[in-house]
């Protein structure tokens, strides 16, 4: 007999982070869909839980600023996570002066987080000899760029408040901090800490962006660590929504180079994922994540209906719901469209409990200063929010 476990996250507050300012979301649900037009803080919610999740590395901010630029637009990761910081538009009159932000979050659940207090600071000065050593590891000619200009960095400083009885947590413990330089490779991504706090205070936390699937790498990896776990027959199944000539998922390297993924198909024979449409690509990433996320974790999908078409948007869903209650994993999505919250609804059982699926509209109210913008959020679930879309024809985005 399996163990029911509580929800990992049933509540979080975001105060800081970006333009989000004493948001709250609760109570949640099994699979949590935020909805909301374009900057009211959808993807925003989704990288605020990444952080969260993952207290005890202030270095998770590196990898969250890059979800939504992974091509690097921007000018720096300094100029990245200065916009992750609330501030007025006053601030930012100086771009060359140094800058300091904070922002925090708090948490309520399964998880044993209850707040998570995040410093930044923006340094000048001269990376030590450990960090030019490492660096020209990778750079040789870095050498002679230390001493021809002033170096800026940042450090990011994580203090935490949780709810164990362990008395390492027993008073909010502040962790080392995290710098990097701009122009360095990042140089250690984890800080000294205890393994013990890393296991209690590490959510299990995978994210899937629009554009994840796109890549070889991290679906054979993410396949391939998942391959006990993720439960074939159901994957085929689904695949086969898309395809019906799919057998089976396999991993092969066929000339002995780099491995990838690969379909048994009726017609085709063993055919490389890569020449199927995205709607398979993105089928197989999010059933081998699904899968290798432990019971307790959390799955984050932005604009979840990605590469889906219209049709099979509802068993889509519906594999989603059924995979995400019997491995007990956490589901937050992000969407715009109104056929794909359909058919989120339309794909619940009729047994669904009222917090299997939770929406949250966010609607960002415009204030005459930039730095008084509130985001405002309203939740349905269970026959309400049935009622309210099929009956009343209510578009809740």
């Amino acid at each position: 007999m399996s163990i029911t476990l509580p929800l990992p996250l049933t509540r979080i507050e975001i105060d800081g982070f970006r333009g989000l300012r004493q948001l709250a979301l609760g109570p949640l649900g099994r699979v949590n869909v935020l909805v909301g037009g374009n900057n009211s803080g959808k993807t925003s919610v989704l990288e605020a839980i990444s952080i969260l999740a993952k207290p005890t590395q202030p270095a998770a901010w590196i990898d969250m600023i890059r979800w939504r630029d992974p091509g690097g637009m921007d000018e720096s990761r300094l100029h990245s996570l200065r916009w992750c910081f609330s501030r007025s538009v006053a601030s930012f009159a100086g771009p060359d002066e140094l800058k300091d932000g904070s922002c925090r979050f708090k948490a309520e659940g399964g998880f044993a987080l209850q707040q998570l207090n995040v410093a930044f600071h923006e340094i000048s000065g001269e990376p030590s000899p450990d960090e030019r050593k490492y660096a020209a590891r990778f750079r040789p000619e870095i050498e002679e760029q230390l001493l021809d200009q002033p170096w800026k960095g940042g450090e990011i400083v994580h203090t935490v408040l949780a709810k164990t009885y362990d008395l390492f947590f027993e008073h909010p413990i502040e962790y080392p901090a995290f710098r990097f330089w701009e122009g360095l490779p990042i140089r250690g991504r984890q800080p000294n800490v205890p393994k013990d706090s890393q296991r209690t205070l590490e959510l299990p936390c995978e994210v899937l962006a629009a554009y994840s699937y796109q890549g070889n790498i991290r679906q054979t990896s993410a396949l391939s660590a998942a391959s006990d776990l993720v439960d074939a027959p159901s994957l085929v199944k689904l695949l086969q929504q898309f395809d019906p000539d799919v057998r089976d998922v396999v991993i092969r390297s066929s000339m002995g180079l780099r491995p990838a993924i690969y379909l048994k198909h009726a017609r085709l024979g063993l055919a490389p994922l890569s020449i199927f449409g995205d709607a398979m690509r993105r089928a197989v990433l999010l059933a081998s994540t699904l899968s290798g996320l432990p019971a307790g974790g959390v799955l984050l999908m932005d604009e979840a209906e990605a590469g889906i078409h219209v049709g099979a948007q509802q068993r889509f869903f519906a594999w989603i719901l059924q995979i995400a209650k019997q491995r007990q994993v956490q589901v937050f999505m992000t969407t715009h469209s109104l056929e794909a919250l359909d058919a989120l609804l339309m794909a619940m059982p009729g047994e669904a409990a009222d917090d299997d699926v939770v929406v949250f509209q966010l609607h960002r109210h415009q204030a005459q200063e930039p730095a008084s913008d509130q985001v405002q959020v309203k939740r349905f679930a269970g026959d309400l929010l049935h009622r309210l879309r099929f009956d009343r024809g209510l578009d809740v985005r």
